[in-house]
């Protein structure tokens, strides 16, 4: 059985706003809902389950979101070695409809973001640390309520040198909270979850104006049942086109495996361009 999702996706439009010597920085996104609907036939709703999946981490996780509004603003300043910095947002959406060819109505809760970040200097290298908390408020759907747990994101960041190459080292960690029917009467839906990735990426000049990069990045999908592992590779390059303009090609390949609540293996095959 396939089932598939094909058309434009929502757009978003993002302004930004510096004050003084990029200490402070305020932000405002708007999601603008021209993104298609999802059919409501079983394979096109599986297809967008596997799109919204954490794990895959496809670039765009949903095609139609309704419109929303996401305001932030971030400070950053100086500890004696260290910079820190404080971020902290928040986004209002509309009510919209999810299904192609339905009345269901969804109305997204508001959603809180708090951010602490920190780098510094280790010797020729450069260590930046961060870690991310986000809110949910109750959804209101046709039918019920939903409420989406927390999230809780950390990550560590190394850029070295090595030799005339760059070396990029990072970890980061997901962890997602249970999630309930937004009164918690029926007790949690179980759908905690925790997503540990890793990789190394490389900067090597061949000549004055190209330069080769390269990928390795490993991933474990921990959710209340189951589990999943991905593997992934990346070649590109980038050419300087004169002062001001570059141009970056590269492509990936992904492949592993899910292993479902009841034990049943899945092969998984990912590839992308850039």
């Amino acid at each position: 059985t396939e089932g598939e999702i094909s058309g434009l996706t929502d757009t978003q439009v993002r302004a930004s706003y510096v004050f003084g010597q990029e200490q402070v920085v305020a932000t405002l996104v708007a999601n603008l809902p021209t993104g298609v609907q999802t059919e409501t036939n079983l394979p096109d709703l599986q297809a967008a389950g596997a799109i919204s999946s954490s794990f895959l981490l496809f670039p765009v996780n949903g095609y139609t979101n309704g419109a929303s509004l996401t305001g932030g603003l971030a400070f950053a300043f100086q500890a004696g070695s260290w910079n820190l910095g404080l971020s902290a947002g928040a986004r209002v959406s509309g009510e919209y409809e999810p299904y192609a060819g339905t009345d269901v109505t969804y109305q997204p809760g508001l959603e809180g973001r708090l951010r602490l970040g920190a780098d510094r200097l280790v010797g020729s290298s450069r260590l930046s640390l961060g870690f991310t908390v986000s809110d949910f408020g109750t959804d209101e759907f046709t039918n019920g309520s939903y409420r989406p747990g927390n999230r809780l994101v950390g990550e560590a960041t190394l850029i070295a040198p090595l030799g005339a190459s760059t070396l990029t080292a990072y970890v980061w960690d997901y962890y997602r909270t249970n999630s309930d029917d937004g009164s918690n009467t029926l007790g949690d839906y179980g759908n905690a979850e925790n997503l540990l990735d890793a990789g190394v990426t490389a900067t090597s000049p061949l000549t004055r104006s190209l330069s080769l990069l390269s990928l390795l990045e490993a991933r474990s999908w921990a959710p209340d049942g189951g589990s999943g592992f991905l593997a992934g590779a990346g070649l590109g390059a980038r050419v300087a086109a004169g002062d001001h303009i570059s141009l970056s090609v590269g492509g990936r390949l992904d492949t592993g495996s899910i292993v479902s609540q009841s034990g049943a293996d899945y092969d998984l095959t990912g590839w992308g361009a850039t």
